[in-house]
């Protein structure tokens, strides 16, 4: 699968499964079928209104043992300003050590990709 080279040297597969349009139902089900088929990408953001779905099929792509969270980049769409707040408490958790997170930015497709993993220990 081709991959591109953030700014950071992470790498991040170029094709993933996208949940624009999808019910949450729709999202929860396409997404865990894409983990289990191998794909690790994610796109996803607040305004398409099935994150929550988006989060179960990950949830059970993981517990289905498909993949890791380590393994999973998701690529979250947001209008500059638009999630300051979801923003800080994400960085407020990394900071706390409840997450683990990894940041980059394709300069190519102007895109931020997040890793972000629960700190299970």
């Amino acid at each position: 699968m081709e991959k591109v080279i953030l700014n950071n040297k992470l790498e991040c597969p170029v094709v993933g499964i996208g949940t624009f349009m999808l019910s949450p139902a729709e999202a929860e089900n396409s997404v865990r079928e894409a983990l289990k088929m191998g794909y690790s990408l994610v796109d996803t953001a607040n305004a398409y209104v099935n994150e929550e779905g988006v989060g179960r099929g990950i949830q059970r792509a993981i517990d289905e043992g498909f993949v890791t969270r380590k393994e999973i980049m998701i690529l979250h769409h947001s209008e500059p300003g638009s999630d300051v707040g979801a923003y800080q408490a994400m960085e407020r958790n990394v900071r706390d050590g409840k997450y683990g997170a990894e940041y980059g930015f394709d300069s190519e497709r102007k895109s931020y990709i997040v890793i972000l993993h629960k700190i299970t220990s």
